[in-house]
């Protein structure tokens, strides 16, 4: 009897040892956290190689990023354009909360500079936004 709760307590604290070490390593895999500037273009405006079209379910935009910055779980920050330039195409999909979404469909006007922050998920172009603010010239 004694050996097989020690085997039982032998596999336990290797699983746990091995479960430790994965839950760990999980946040240098999350997705990061993204805050980016940027002006709303007007339609048929080009904005080169930085313009993205944002998407929300009834509208989109395009959006020339001045700037971005990227934090991931670490606190540690890549580099925001890095990140940016993985999202292939240069579209991003806006999702979240349904009044924030729609507040910045409402502001949103060729010419307006916005900080938008989110998580995005850069295997599929989509961010979850957290905030929006236009920022006064």
């Amino acid at each position: 009897m004694k050996k097989i709760c020690s085997k039982k307590l032998s596999f336990f604290l290797a699983a746990l040892l091995v479960l430790g070490s994965i839950m760990c390593a999980a946040p240098a895999f999350a997705e990061p956290k993204v805050s980016m500037i940027g002006t709303i273009l007007a339609p048929g405006e080009k904005g080169g190689v930085n313009a993205y079209v944002l998407w929300t379910q009834a509208k989109k935009w395009h959006f020339n990023i001045a700037k971005i910055d990227a934090i991931n779980a670490m606190g540690a920050g890549p580099d925001g354009w890095s990140v940016l330039h993985e999202v292939s195409p240069n579209q991003i999909n806006m999702v979240g909360n349904k009044k924030l979404l729609q507040d910045f469909a409402d502001a949103a006007t060729p010419g307006k500079q916005f900080q938008i922050d989110g998580i995005l998920y850069v295997a599929d172009g989509v961010m979850l936004v957290g905030s929006f603010k236009e920022i006064k010239k």
